[in-house]
């Protein structure tokens, strides 16, 4: 689980090490910045087709010499990300909701999802957010309409959702 660079970096150690984790929750994953050998897991050949691509990125996929492994769609995944984030399509946001509405993310029969949190900022997903003063972080761009303590309580309840949902998937599984 991880915010930003936290979610690039539990994309990747779930690629790299399928065995540490059992379900990846991503908030606002910074998608461009994961190792290809990740980010070509988690798009190719789900994006071929259709109005929404993905290529690998700004410089394409460079993965000379290394196996391609896929790991990261045989567990259920969550991606939340910002009303900010989702206008402006950053963290690839269009492209996960469009490999979640095609049934292409996670498992088939799995409970793999893409929210998007309304009236919330990049910053809403952290503490930063909370210790500033409201009026503040809306005057610096920091806090998005609603109060950041709401958007706090919708996270952490969608989140925790999905983990339970995930937790039981895997308790089954293993019966």
């Amino acid at each position: 689980m991880g915010h930003s660079f936290g979610g690039a970096t539990a994309l990747t150690a779930a690629h790299r090490r399928p065995d540490l984790a059992s379900a990846i929750v991503c908030h606002e994953p910074a998608i461009d910045w994961i190792p290809d050998d990740a980010r070509f897991d988690l798009f190719d050949g789900k994006l071929k087709s259709g109005d929404v691509r993905y290529d690998g990125g700004a410089g394409g996929y460079k993965l000379q010499g290394q196996k391609k492994v896929k790991n990261l769609h045989k567990k259920d995944m969550l991606f939340m990300f910002s009303q900010e984030w989702t206008e402006k399509n950053w963290g690839s946001q269009k492209q996960i909701q469009t490999m979640r509405d095609r049934g292409e993310l996670g498992p088939k029969e799995g409970i793999s999802d893409c929210k998007s949190v309304a009236g919330s900022r990049h910053q809403g997903f952290s503490d930063m957010a909370m210790m500033t003063p409201v009026w503040l972080g809306r005057e610096v761009g920091i806090t998005g309409s609603r109060s950041p303590v709401d958007v706090a309580e919708d996270i952490a309840q969608r989140t925790l959702l999905f983990v339970e949902q995930a937790r039981r998937r895997v308790e089954n599984t293993a019966k």
